[in-house]
């Protein structure tokens, strides 16, 4: 499986920054200039580190499940996935008394799944980015 289908997409990335969310991760979307324009690449935090560059944080799957388990209290996070032999996709569901669903497209991943879970959660006020904590 690449490393791009196991973290949020750079669009992605780019919404939960400019939503306030601020954490460290193990993957940054890093724009590398090229003759043709800058090309976007995910580059590991330590490479960064090591060159001196900045990227907009890149949450993995895994992180991404840390961030929306930790960060929606006294609410509960599940996913599913649901398929069949024409289409897949996974089904986030927000509990508390009732569910509130958030469906991904469907042929996404999980990990794009996830981040649109959290986008979401953060765009109708259920999740406060300032308080965001892996």
């Amino acid at each position: 499986m690449k490393l791009e289908d196991q973290v949020c997409s750079y669009n992605q990335s780019l919404r939960l920054a400019k939503l306030g969310v601020k954490i460290e991760t193990q993957f940054y979307w890093h724009p590398v200039p090229t003759i043709d324009g800058d090309k976007i690449e995910l580059w590991p935090s330590h490479m960064l580190m090591v060159k001196g560059h900045s990227g907009v944080a890149a949450p993995t799957v895994a992180e991404l499940g840390v961030l929306l388990e930790n960060n929606i209290y006294p609410y509960r996070y599940h996913v599913r996935r649901m398929y069949n032999e024409n289409w897949g996709c996974y089904d986030n569901r927000i509990y508390k008394d009732d569910p509130i669903f958030i469906y991904a497209e469907p042929k996404q991943g999980e990990n794009l799944a996830r981040a649109a879970a959290l986008i979401w959660l953060i765009k109708n006020k259920y999740i406060d980015p300032k308080t965001l904590k892996l």
